[in-house]
């Protein structure tokens, strides 16, 4: 099939626009659609506040229901103006449907909205003022209560907010005498509750379809090899929004071939700011799963150096708008740098045909011949037949075979030559058709008819007709979102948890089921992508869809205000809202970020004013501390201030934030102690406490905390603790019962765990069913007592966490055994024993089936792991543990007491090993399946040998080792020789890393058969020094076909070019004591330094002319240089600091007696005239 004619179809060509660009072509377009009555309603941005006031309106209405059934001492008439307003809002509610559909072609009706939506916020402001005062007047502080409760003044309070009420009805009042003016009708309902039946993410993902080939080419294109191609080539997809070039990229990195072609694949999601530095920060944070926003451009360099190991890598730039080609060239300059193999690539997905171009010209080799450059791939619409397909396919699966009618198949040809083929509109029609009754199919088609024939663009249309089906609450969830920067990767349980802070959840309910529920709605609606699960099978992490994002943001109501870490306007306060109406704030939170910096320091005058705040996210932000003004944000819900190391305390007025519900502290390493009335926290639900290594102890009576569901780290004081008295026990920690996630405990030891603390039941943890994990630490200071190990052993026992706990921690445990309690966590997948001295056995590890990572770390008196009398032959050896880590147990003799004689277990799919400081350790279950890595240091190395020795004898079919990609050989001073038959088994060893073995005395010819090793990294091994050092040395033709190769961190090779000419070469001068007297060198060619060392700069008398060549991370010239008189030239390319120092002549007295100066293509000295 072919498509008609029609501008969605044909106009391919979409340009670059900022976000004020984007959000005024989404006003034209929708200011412009055809509205009919009985058809679609379409989304007006410029009255998206409006559509959400509804869910307003149901809010103030439940507060003031609970303000007049609280017991409080206001006056009768108080409560009556009270009555009053409530009946205004009712009035006012029961119109708005009907008033936010008039506004669509009605001015009036539209200002009318406007005006209402101020006073409803206005009503909201008033509620929370009153719901302060409302609560303490209930609290008492020791015989002294508030003002407020005693009848003075109670009754001057009454009449003050006895004026204020009057003042907001009269206002509403007002605004109730225009609802017969404009013929508002009552609605029969207020919002239509969201079906139950949606169409799953699994269905709508297989739009993907249609790319099959389209990824098979690509596919193909990206494993060439380019032998001529040392650096990194790019490739480009280019296609206008909604093609699916990201859900291409992904079907692509996600292919096997791929996966084995490329050794590392990382994803970059770029959006907006392109800049080198911030791309290699996201590089390593997709490798690391960590960021590393605060760490130098030299720095990620030399980090991403040793992560990417010199191996063959695929960088995906999602979504790129840099059209600069000085920026391109910058980037690539740094990727040769973090190195990788030849045939590397970068996969780029980009709505311009000139970003593609630049990118490929900017990164490509010098002297590279433009006809090696790849056409960027130009992806187009799905043929009709797909489109229609797809929709037919989701109406089946929603409604059933009978649902195949001529009527439904009329209509699904109709939408799909309306989505012309756009992979987003089609995917979005079908969720939003999957919402819809099939009775409501075709008003929904005609009102799409309507503005395609008119040639409005049928994408925006979708795309707010789709945003428009959902409920008010999800908007402003959505608006939410929109608040942080495009393309922020969302943790998604901190998101909820600022949308219930928001008050966008109906009240009573559960805030934590009500925020998973609303984002499991927005993610099968398709507004959410990427998004994760964390070890545990919970939500991790997400991205919003860039058109959500635009859609989203246009429903602000100019009460959040958000500072961009990298924003111009980062150090001035928004002027066009009073501090006293913000909802919330959230600075940038970039490490070390003056812009976060300045955004505190500019806030904290302003608490005083703040008093409509719910949020605010100050994380990273350099606080040094909290100012005690913090408590004049009395209705704040939502409190993060983590990542501030600085911050030593927090002020007392932090427990007169009574409605607080999350406080974020993790990461803050000084913080000392928490605020000593704590208990005020009466709705707090959420206390993040882990990595404040500084905090000394819980205050006295957090146990009355009882709505607590998240609290990550408990300290119990040290016997020595000065604040001991004023510190919370065991028995506190028993009183929250309603604890789940992640639970960290401190100091066990040192609690006095004898009387009324011992008298924790055993209960005290198993009651909480909602932990997944638990981390028990005691401190060793105790001693070494015969006491001390029965009160450990003692405390263990009483700590019994509930049987469906994931993870298990213990560390610096004094006790000899453990309880028998541990052999009841059958769901466990990861365990850690850490410094138990006293430790000689360990529990039964192998009855633990789900078990996918086993730490054992510093058990000195450990000899056995398990008994092999006790294990299950008709069973596998540990299903499913991937990890083993072994570290630091020198008495550790072999895994079973008994040996193993005839059988062989064999671990079932292991695929990482490290053992480390085991001497002694000689048996252990086989582990032919190993995959990631074998790291074997200061131990013995006859557990690999039996690996590979016993599958040999038993002839089996499956090569052991055969797909393991990294081995590291430590400290194994005996080892003389590699024996040739290891080598054999390693076909797919990608890295070897071999490290103080000073007796092995060379590498054999069998390294000639490891034709996927990349890496070879040789440290400390004298013998091995010479033999390889150089393609001089004797074992050069053993390792020659290796790609990086390096001999006591010297580079001897990189991306498979050989790092030593035997030319007078700056770098062998650096990296080997190259023996050629400096003092009658003339010319030399530096490439690839990290600095230039003055201590051959300064003997470099004779030196005529310097070349300094791919050495981005040299940015200084050494004062050295004033002595090299006899330097005339000096030519300087892919060294971006100095090339602009050179340019702007900064910096560089050192080189001020060159003549001749070049940087990059530039002629700077003599200046060009």
């Amino acid at each position: 099939m072919t498509w008609p004619m029609c501008r969605a179809a044909t106009d391919c060509r979409e340009h670059k626009s900022t976000s004020r660009n984007s959000r005024q072509r989404l006003i034209f377009f929708t200011t412009h659609l055809i509205y009919q009555p009985g058809e679609i309603s379409l989304w007006n941005p410029a009255t998206e506040e409006e559509k959400k006031m509804t869910h307003l309106a149901k809010q103030i209405l439940g507060r003031m229901e609970d303000l007049q059934n609280m017991p409080t001492p206001f006056p009768c008439t108080f409560k009556g103006e009270l009555w009053r307003l409530k009946d205004s809002v009712l009035v006012l509610q029961a119109v708005l449907p009907d008033a936010e559909q008039q506004q669509v072609y009605s001015h009036q009706v539209r200002d009318w909205l406007e005006k209402l939506s101020d006073t409803m916020y206005e009503v909201e402001h008033f509620l929370d003022d009153l719901s302060v005062e409302a609560h303490l007047s209930a609290i008492k502080d020791g015989e002294t209560t508030f003002l407020v409760n005693s009848f003075p003044g109670a009754l001057l309070y009454g009449v003050k907010m006895g004026r204020a009420i009057k003042a907001i009805t009269e206002k509403l009042d007002f605004l109730r005498k225009d609802v017969q003016m404009f013929h508002l009708q009552v609605a029969d309902r207020l919002e239509q509750p969201p079906p139950v039946a949606l169409l799953s993410r699994a269905v709508l993902d297989e739009i993907v379809i249609g790319r099959q080939e389209e990824a098979a080419v690509i596919t193909d294109k990206l494993r060439r090899f380019d032998f001529e191609a040392a650096g990194v080539s790019v490739f480009s997809i280019v296609g206008k929004g909604g093609l699916g070039k990201t859900t291409l990229a992904k079907l692509i990195s996600e292919n096997e071939a791929v996966k084995e072609h490329f050794g590392r694949q990382v994803w970059v999601n770029v959006s907006t700011r392109f800049n080198a530095k911030e791309i290699l920060a996201k590089m390593l944070q997709s490798i690391t799963r960590q960021s590393h926003a605060g760490l130098r451009l030299a720095d990620l360099e030399v980090v991403l150096q040793e992560k990417i190991g010199g191996g063959r890598f695929l960088l995906v730039l999602d979504d790129v708008w840099e059209e600069g080609f000085e920026t391109w060239k910058k980037l690539g300059q740094h990727l040769m740098t973090v190195g990788g193999a030849a045939g590397s690539k970068v996969l780029v997905t980009t709505r311009s045909n000139k970003v593609a171009e630049m990118a490929s010209r900017a990164m490509m080799e010098p002297g590279t011949s433009t006809s090696m450059v790849e056409t960027p791939y130009i992806l187009r619409t799905l043929p009709l037949d797909v489109s229609f397909q797809f929709l037919m396919k989701s109406s089946l699966l929603l409604h059933g075979e009978g649902a195949q009618t001529e009527q439904v198949e009329g209509i699904a040809k109709e939408i799909a030559m309306i989505c012309g083929g756009v992979p987003l509109a089609i995917r979005e029609m079908a969720s939003l058709l999957s919402l819809k009754d099939r009775k409501e199919w075709p008003s929904i088609v005609r009102g799409l008819q309507r503005n395609y024939r008119d040639g409005v663009d049928s994408m925006s249309v979708i795309l707010q007709l789709c945003f428009n089906s959902i409920p008010s609450h999800l908007k402003l969830c959505l608006s939410c979102c929109s608040l942080f920067p495009r393309g922020h990767v969302f943790d998604i349980q901190s998101l909820t948890q600022l949308w219930e802070a928001q008050g966008y959840f109906e009240e009573g309910g559960s805030g934590n089921r009500q925020g998973l529920q609303c984002f499991e709605m927005l993610n099968r609606r398709s507004f959410f992508h990427d998004v994760e699960m964390d070890e545990f099978g919970n939500l991790a992490t997400c991205r919003m869809y860039n058109w959500v994002y635009d859609l989203a943001s246009m429903g602000h109501n100019g009460r959040h205000w958000s500072l961009s870490p990298n924003s111009e306007s980062s150090s001035r306060f928004p002027t066009n809202i009073h501090p006293s109406l913000l909802r919330s704030i959230l600075l940038g939170g970039q490490e070390s970020s003056s812009a976060s910096r300045r955004g505190w320091s500019m806030l904290k005058p302003l608490f005083p004013s703040l008093k409509s705040l719910s949020a605010l996210d100050a994380h990273s932000s350099g606080i040094e501390q909290v100012p005690s003004s913090i408590r004049y944000l009395a209705i704040l819900r939502y409190l993060d201030v983590s990542g501030n190391d600085a911050m030593e305390q927090l002020p007392e007025s932090i427990s007169e934030l009574w409605q607080l519900q999350v406080l974020k502290l993790s990461g803050c390493t000084r913080l000392k102690q928490l605020p000593r009335n704590i208990r005020k926290l009466v709705n707090l639900k959420h206390l993040y406490s882990e990595g404040c290594w500084s905090l000394t102890h819980m205050p006295r009576g957090i146990g009355e905390l009882t709505s607590l569901l998240t609290l990550t780290c408990f300290v119990l004081p040290k016997q020595s603790s000065p604040s001991k008295h004023m510190a919370a026990g065991l028995s506190e920690l028993g009183s929250l019962k309603h604890l789940r996630g992640r639970l960290e405990i401190r100091n066990l030891g040192s609690h006095n765990s004898g009387g009324t603390e011992l008298e924790c039941r055993t209960s005290f943890l198993i009651e909480k069913q909602g932990l997944q994990s638990l981390s028990l630490c005691w401190d060793m200071d105790d001693g070494a007592s015969a006491d001390v190990k029965q009160q450990h052993e003692q405390t263990l026992e009483c700590c019994q966490p509930p049987p469906g706990l994931k993870e298990l921690e213990i560390s610096e445990y004094g006790g000899e055994k453990f309880p028998s309690w541990l052999s009841s966590l059958k769901d466990l997948i990861r365990i850690k024993i850490l410094d138990c001295p006293r430790c000689r056995s360990l529990p039964p590890l192998e009855e633990f089936t789900l078990l996918q990572s086993c730490t054992i770390d510093s058990l000195p008196k450990l000899e056995y792991i398990d008994s092999l009398s006790k294990r299950k032959h008709d069973s596998p050896l540990f299903p499913s543990l991937k990890e083993v880590y072994l570290t630091n147990c020198p008495g550790l003799k072999g895994w079973w007491e008994e040996g193993v004689d005839v059988t062989f277990p064999s671990f079932h799919c292991l695929s990482r090993l490290e053992i480390r400081d085991c001497p002694k350790l000689d048996q252990m279950p086989l582990f032919p399946t190993l995959e990631d890595k074998l790291l074997v240091e200061y131990s013995s190395l006859a557990p690999l040998q039996q690996t590979i020795q016993h599958q040999e004898e038993a002839s089996s079919s499956f090569s052991p080792l055969s797909r393991l990609k990294s081995l590291w050989i430590l400290s194994i001073e005996e080892l003389q020789v590699l024996p040739e038959q290891w080598l054999q088994k390693l076909p797919s060893l990608q890295e070897l890393l071999i490290e103080f073995c000073p007796k092995l005395s060379f590498l054999p010819p069998g390294m000639r058969r490891l034709t996927s090793l990349r890496v070879l990294d040789v440290h400390r091994c004298p013998q091995l020094t010479q033999r390889c050092g150089s393609n001089k040395a004797v074992d050069w033709p053993n390792i020659a076909h290796i790609t990086n190769i390096r001999i006591d961190k010297k580079l001897i090779q990189l991306g498979g070019r050989y790092q030593l000419s035997e030319k007078d070469s700056i770098a062998a001068i650096a990296n080997f004591s190259f023996v050629h007297p400096l003092s009658k060198i003339t010319s030399v060619t530096v490439e690839s330094l990290e600095s230039l060392p003055a201590e051959w700069v300064q003997n470099l008398s004779t030196l005529k002319e310097l070349k300094i060549v791919n050495s981005p991370s040299i940015d200084s010239w050494p004062q050295e240089l004033r002595s090299v008189t006899h330097l005339e030239r000096l030519q300087i390319s892919g060294c971006a600091t100095l090339e602009e120092m050179c340019i702007e002549d900064k910096d560089c007295s050192a080189i001020a007696h060159v003549p001749f100066v070049q940087a990059g293509d530039r002629v700077v000295r003599p200046r060009p005239r």
